[in-house]
């Protein structure tokens, strides 16, 4: 087991880039508009999530989200004493990467946050489902020993990708609570602040356990 700073290490890094290069992608498109549009920043961030699972899974099993930590511990596959050091680590590499892009492109007024067009309830909705998809695939591709090795990182950034093209523009596809609470620490905007942690840790929750229930069912 590699000590805990160093996965701490490894997770707020992974945290900064998810952030910097995500929130980059946003800005490309908003300062060249129509550069990428919604289905080249879903591609971004599913190819920064998927490259980041690669380089940081041997170390800290790739968490970089406070919901997909909670989650694991939930069903046991997750020291519980270390899950707010998780969670620190991530919210911290997640203001580093928000304050590092704002120092490099300038101030964000806004841009990079997660605001929605929804009423809250259905925003919360939205987001758990977003959510629960990642966190099944997770399951399903990183904790089955039935599935085929390799593939995690492609599957769930693939995911990802399909999430923020669909929730987008409508919620902006968090599904990651340190992926709004950094913006929204850098920017002050913090309207509606509360679905950002309610959506994603309730439905990466409700995924593992099910999955969890679902393979624990003997085949028949």
């Amino acid at each position: 087991m590699i000590p805990l700073p160093r996965r701490l290490a490894a997770e707020f890094l992974a945290a900064a880039l998810l952030l910097f290069l995500g929130i980059g992608s946003v800005l490309a498109n908003t300062q060249q508009p129509g550069s990428l549009g919604l289905v080249g920043v879903g591609l971004a961030w599913g190819a920064v999530v998927a490259g980041l699972a690669y380089a940081f899974g041997p170390v800290s099993g790739a968490h970089f989200n406070p919901a997909v930590t909670i989650a694991h511990a939930v069903i046991g596959r997750f020291p519980r004493a270390e899950v707010l050091p998780y969670i620190g680590a991530q919210l911290a590499g997640a203001i580093a990467g928000t304050w590092a892009t704002q120092k490099i492109w300038g101030p964000l007024n806004g841009i990079g946050t997660t605001t929605t067009t929804l009423a809250p309830l259905n925003a919360v909705a939205l987001e758990f489902a977003l959510s629960f998809a990642i966190m099944a695939v997770i399951m399903g591709s990183a904790t089955d020993e039935r599935a085929t090795s390799g593939f995690t990182g492609l599957a769930v950034g693939g995911v990802v990708a399909a999430d923020v093209m669909i929730g987008g523009a409508l919620t902006g596809a968090s599904m990651n609570p340190a992926r709004s609470f950094a913006p929204a620490l850098v920017t002050g905007v913090w309207t509606s602040h509360w679905l950002y942690w309610v959506g994603p840790v309730a439905g990466m929750v409700s995924a593992a356990w099910i999955y969890e229930r679902l393979r624990a069912t003997p085949p028949r």
